[in-house]
C-alpha cells in the first residue's frame, strides 16, 4: 500500500495537480462548459501546432489531441468558460468561433433523424424599438405549408403556395430552400456553401447567408448531417466571431457567435450540449446605443411532430390598414426553386 501511494504521488507531481485532485470534491461542470472547453482545447492545439483552422472539412470526424494536465484540471473543475480559458486575456477571434462551431457540428451529426410529417417550433419574439410586447407563437411546418398560432389566439393555415406542387420553403440569400431540398442539399460544407450562395459574393451575400443559416437551424427539419454542415458553413463566414458564454432571455446557458453588418450586429446563441439554436438577436452597433436590443427571437423548442391542429384561412386585408393576417415567422420564403450556383466566367 505504501508503494501504491508513492506511485500516485509521483504521478500527480505537476503544475495543476492540486486542481485535479480537488475535482473529486467538485460538482461536475455544465454541458455548456464542457462543450466550450473542448472548443478551446482544439483552438489552442491548432495554434501550438501552427495549424490554421479551416472551416470546410468533412463533418463527424474523430479528432485526438494532447492536452496539458492544467487544462485537464480546468475542465474537471468546470473552469472552462469562454473566452477566458486558453486565450491569455486576449479578445476572442474568428478562429475561436470556428473552433466552437466545429465542435457543435460534430455533436449535431450524432443527433437522430426524424421522418415526422411536421416540424413544431415554439418561439417568443420581442421588438423593443416598436414598443411591442413579447409575442409567443407555435408553428407546425409541413411539406405543403404551415399552421401557426400566436399567443392564445386561433390557429391559421398558410399553404405553401397556390400551385399543387408548391412546397414549404426558407429564404437563404434571396432564394428558397424547399422542404424537399433539405433531403438533397450537399452535406459537404464547401459544396453546401456554394449551393446556398449561388455565386453571390461580398459582405451583403455573407450577411444573407448568416441569416439564412439562422432560418434553417431554427425553423427547418434539417437532418443531422445537414445541420452539421450548416454549422461548418457558419464557421467559415468571414467576420463571424465568438462572443462567449451567455444566457438567453429564459436563463438557458448558451454560447454566442456574432456577425457585424453596418450599424447592426447579429447574434446567435447556441447550446453546445444540444446543438439547438436557442436565440437570435439583432443589436445596435456603434454610437451611444451600442448593444441595445433591436429584435429578439427565442426558440423554446424545435422538434418533430406527428400531428397539427386544423387552422382557419386568414381573412383578407381590411380597408384602413388592419389585416387578419398574422405576421409570418422570420425566414419563411415565397416558394420557388433553389437555383444552382452560377459558374464563374
Amino acid at each position: 500500500m505504501t508503494g501504491t501511494r508513492h506511485d500516485r504521488a509521483a504521478l500527480l507531481d505537476f503544475d495543476g495537480a492540486d486542481r485535479l485532485r480537488a475535482a473529486a470534491e467538485t460538482a461536475p461542470p455544465s454541458p455548456a462548459a464542457v462543450g466550450a472547453a473542448l472548443a478551446a482545447v482544439r483552438a489552442a492545439a491548432a495554434r501550438e501546432d501552427g495549424v490554421v483552422v479551416v472551416a470546410h472539412r468533412p463533418v463527424h470526424r474523430t479528432r485526438r489531441f494532447l492536452v496539458s494536465a492544467a487544462t485537464v484540471a480546468a475542465v474537471a473543475v468546470g473552469a472552462a468558460v469562454y473566452p477566458t480559458l486558453g486565450f491569455g486575456g486576449r479578445a476572442p477571434t474568428t478562429a475561436d468561433a470556428a473552433s466552437f462551431l466545429h465542435e457543435v457540428a460534430d455533436s449535431a451529426a450524432d443527433r437522430p433523424a426524424s421522418q415526422a410529417p411536421y416540424w413544431k417550433v415554439t418561439a417568443s419574439s420581442a421588438i423593443p424599438f416598436t414598443g411591442k410586447r413579447t409575442v409567443s407563437r407555435v408553428s407546425w411546418l409541413s411539406r405543403t405549408g404551415m399552421v401557426t398560432r400566436t399567443g392564445d389566439g386561433p390557429a391559421f393555415d398558410f399553404p405553401a403556395g397556390k400551385g399543387k406542387d408548391a412546397l414549404m420553403s426558407w429564404d437563404v440569400v434571396g432564394k428558397a430552400v424547399t422542404w424537399d431540398d433539405l433531403r438533397t442539399l450537399p452535406t459537404d460544407p464547401a459544396a453546401l456553401q456554394a449551393r446556398l450562395l449561388g455565386g453571390a459574393t461580398g459582405p451583403v451575400a455573407q450577411d444573407a447567408l448568416f441569416n439564412g443559416i439562422d432560418a434553417l437551424l431554427s425553423r427547418a427539419p434539417a437532418g443531422p448531417r445537414l445541420r452539421a454542415a450548416l454549422y461548418e458553413v457558419l464557421a467559415g463566414i468571414p467576420g463571424v466571431r465568438l462572443a462567449g458564454e451567455v444566457k438567453d432571455s429564459t436563463g438557458r446557458d448558451g454560447t454566442a457567435v456574432e456577425l457585424d453588418n453596418g450599424d447592426r450586429r447579429s447574434r446567435l446563441v447556441i447550446s453546445p450540449a444540444t446543438t439547438q439554436l436557442l436565440e437570435t438577436e439583432v443589436l445596435v452597433r456603434g454610437g451611444e446605443k451600442d448593444g441595445d436590443l433591436v429584435s429578439r427571437t427565442t426558440y423554446l423548442s424545435a422538434e418533430p411532430a406527428w400531428d397539427a391542429p386544423r387552422g382557419r384561412r386568414p381573412t383578407p386585408e381590411i380597408p384602413g390598414g388592419s389585416s387578419g393576417f398574422p405576421r409570418l415567422p422570420k425566414g419563411i420564403a415565397t416558394p420557388k426553386s433553389l437555383a444552382p450556383p452560377r459558374s464563374e466566367d
